[in-house]
């Protein structure tokens, strides 16, 4: 399991609700002209091993001193490789543009466990 906590940018927060989702879908990068494959396609390679769950803050979006997402993530051993894979391919701000908007948090990793006791073994 992978954790994310993820602010974003006030930069952000004031383009409106359809130019943000523009980022996520190939575009024309309108600050550098070129095209842009956007978050869907940057993570593609994901899809088939990392499950990915997103929580959004409940009180809203900048606030001082809190995330605006929390992004969990569950994969296989085998699949962390791909997760790192995909983690590079969004930072790429060439292929995705959203990724300039970004303030990234700490990212933590860990094992989930069917039940408690077994942490205890």
């Amino acid at each position: 399991a992978i954790v994310m906590p993820i602010p974003k940018t006030a930069e952000w927060w004031q383009k409106s609700v359809l130019e943000r989702h523009s980022y996520f879908y190939p575009h024309l990068d309108q600050a550098g002209g070129r095209q842009a494959k956007g978050h869907a396609i940057a993570a593609q390679k994901g899809i088939p091993s990392l499950y990915r769950r997103v929580y959004h803050n409940p009180d809203g979006h900048e606030r001082e001193d809190e995330f605006d997402f929390i992004t969990y993530f569950e994969c296989a051993d085998d699949a962390v490789p791909t997760f790192h894979e995909v983690c590079a391919a969004l930072r790429d701000v060439a292929r995705n543009p959203e990724w300039a908007f970004v303030r990234e948090g700490p990212t933590w990793h860990g094992r989930r466990v069917a039940r408690w006791e077994e942490l205890c073994d």
